[in-house]
């Protein structure tokens, strides 16, 4: 009996949960589709800055395409010889999950404590997913076009190591980005007490 009564409010809790998410996902929806470029440029300007720094060549400007595009302008300088490069991003590739993880934080907020907190925690995780994402495929790009022209003398390990943490940004964190922020939000900041309650019965 007092198992169907604890039952009952955890039941509207979720269902309000569910509520949560779906009003978000439209408004997160339409507030990304108005602001994901100046987003896109704000991102790649961080990013490119720490890849020209790593690399130590030197970051030009970012060039905007017709098609939505956003690239990066690099000038590589070794050994005497230069060339200018652009490397191109279409943000939408990799941010397209952003409206739905933005949703999940919200749906969450029944669930967890600490909101200031735990939102600016999800918005920071977010925000490092597609940083390195931009960092890691630029840095690796200069690294490879400066051992192809023979401007530095590049490791296939090294070229190798770059391209393999793209590849799992890419394939994993960008992919399960909704479900790996919702979850550490959830375990980070969700109220442990009742757990301690119940053991401490047993």
């Amino acid at each position: 009996m007092q198992e169907e009564k604890n039952r009952k409010p955890f039941s509207r809790k979720l269902l309000f949960s569910l509520l949560i998410f779906a009003v978000s996902f439209v408004l997160t929806l339409v507030l990304w589709i108005a602001i994901q470029n100046t987003y896109g440029k704000a991102v790649l300007q961080v990013a490119s800055h720490v890849a020209a720094k790593v690399e130590n060549v030197d970051f030009e400007m970012i060039k905007e395409k017709e098609n939505g595009q956003l690239g990066a302008q690099f000038f590589l300088f070794r050994r005497g010889k230069g060339f200018s490069t652009i490397i191109n991003f279409d943000f939408s590739l990799f941010t397209f999950n952003a409206p739905l993880t933005l949703a999940v934080m919200a749906a969450l907020s029944l669930f967890i404590k600490n909101h200031i907190r735990a939102y600016a925690q999800g918005l920071l995780i977010l925000i490092a997913i597609h940083f390195f994402y931009v960092f890691t495929s630029e840095a690796g790009r200069i690294s490879y076009l400066l051992a192809q022209n023979k401007m530095e003398s590049a490791s296939e390990f090294g070229l190798f190591l770059w391209q393999y943490i793209w590849g799992f940004i890419d394939a994993m964190l960008v992919r399960f980005e909704p479900f790996l922020i919702g979850s550490y939000l959830f375990i980070r900041f969700s109220p442990s007490s009742f757990i301690v309650k119940k053991k401490k019965k047993g």
